[in-house]
């Protein structure tokens, strides 16, 4: 490695910190791989990523579709307009 002007020579690449991610399911936290799943769109991803249902594993993500598709676990909308996006949040239903 060439060393940089004034003498200076880097040893170390400095990456970008990762987010930890907490399995909706089971409260596994962790870092992203090919194992994790979420559910949802990219508006929402960008607007509401706490929000989103996050699966670690296969097992975990069955789980998940089943209780949004079943109604157990209500998802936030989004209204997307030319100037930004607004997050819709369900009430709770009694």
């Amino acid at each position: 490695m060439k060393a940089i002007k004034g003498g200076w020579t880097p040893t170390t690449k400095i990456s970008k910190p990762r987010r930890v991610y907490t399995c909706t399911v089971c409260g596994k936290t962790g870092f992203w791989d090919e194992n994790w799943s979420w559910y949802g769109s990219l508006a929402l991803s960008e607007a509401c990523p706490a929000d989103l249902p996050y699966a670690c594993s296969e097992e975990c993500r069955k789980v998940s579709e089943s209780n949004i598709k079943s109604g157990k676990w209500v998802l936030p909308k989004a209204r997307m307009t030319p100037g930004g996006g607004v997050i819709i949040k369900k009430r709770k239903r009694y």
